[in-house]
């Protein structure tokens, strides 16, 4: 059963994964446009799950030694992410040996967060499935959520270098809690 920790943990992998140093998922799902299609219409596979467990295993590696560069891009199409992606040392590679494109390991992950997000809107978001949503890619995701899971923990957090670290905000003064209660 997919509870709501669990999506909000898997979502936050999935987005971390396929948006290394990229632009929010949730503007490539929401969008009507080709790359949305292409999402939408993709179908998970055991096969390629077996792909995409080995490219995650290498891009880990990949990126805890490489982490690419920040980019303020605001290019959120498949292309350019998977642009971005190639464009890290290793990751390209990483990719390629384990017999994906940049951009099938991108619209996997994409169809994989959708497919988590269905799961859960199926158990906890009232029981029926957002639009263009695969009852195929739902039951996939279901069967094999141990080792996405598995995989969820992989990536290194920070993905990318020269950039805000998590925390950093902190730091700045913007949102600093001393633990008093302040009512203005």
């Amino acid at each position: 059963m997919v509870t709501a920790s669990k999506c909000v943990f898997l979502c936050a992998y999935f987005l971390c994964a396929a948006c290394v140093a990229m632009s929010p998922v949730a503007s490539a799902l929401a969008s009507p446009d080709a790359d949305a299609r292409e999402v939408n219409s993709y179908r998970l596979s055991e096969p390629t799950l077996a792909k995409y467990a080995d490219a995650t295993r290498r891009l880990s590696g990949a990126l805890a030694e490489n982490p690419p560069p920040c980019d303020d891009s605001s290019d959120d199409s498949l292309s350019a992410m998977a642009a971005r992606l190639d464009a890290s040392p290793g990751a390209s590679a990483a990719m390629r040996a384990a017999g994906m494109t940049s951009r099938e390991y991108l619209v996997f992950s994409l169809a994989i967060f959708q497919a988590g997000m269905g799961a859960w809107a199926l158990t906890e978001g009232g029981g029926e499935l957002p639009p263009g949503v695969s009852e195929e890619n739902v039951a996939f995701f279901q069967a094999h959520e141990a080792e996405i899971q598995e995989l969820s923990g992989l990536l290194p957090e920070s993905h990318c270098e020269g950039g805000e670290e998590e925390g950093d905000w902190e730091d700045s003064g913007e949102w600093e809690d001393d633990g008093s209660e302040n009512d203005g």
